[in-house]
């Protein structure tokens, strides 16, 4: 019985806690959580690119991306933000190591599903000697609902 209560409990503050966030200042956060793409291209623009699709409960406005280097991160790389299809935000160069980088795009997104892609190009130096053999880390936007 206690388990039931505690599970019921925590259900209740999962949904007390989205309906504040929505509710509160309207703004959201969405990651990619920590990731690593194989390139299979050849030459700096790696693809695949990774992406991450989000649903807004309405007309919203894209604040930030927010790029962390993995520790791991060898090559200087640039990422490309995407969506369908056209570049809308360009992060800053990051020398290998572990970095961070932001950029404010101030982009209008609607009601619903949206995907973001992202993908780097890499700069010969450190790990590479001419081709991006892989990139990763872990990418954050911020939304302001409007």
């Amino acid at each position: 019985m206690r388990r039931v209560l505690a599970l019921i409990a925590s259900l209740c503050l999962a949904a007390v806690l989205t309906a504040s966030a929505l509710a509160g200042d309207g703004r959201l956060s969405f990651t990619t959580g920590n990731f690593v793409v194989t390139c299979t291209s050849t030459g700096q623009f790696c693809k695949p690119g990774k992406k991450l699709t989000f649903t807004l409960p309405r007309r919203g406005t894209l604040t930030s991306v927010i790029y962390t280097t993995a520790k791991t991160h060898c090559s200087a790389i640039r990422v490309f933000v995407l969506r369908n299809g056209s570049t809308v935000a360009k992060l800053p160069r990051l020398d290998a190591g572990d970095a961070t980088a932001s950029v404010h795009p101030g982009l209008g997104l609607h009601k619903g599903a949206t995907t973001l892609r992202f993908r780097a190009k890499g700069f010969t130096g450190g790990c590479n000697a001419g081709q991006l053999g892989s990139w990763g880390g872990k990418m954050t936007v911020k939304v302001r609902l409007d």
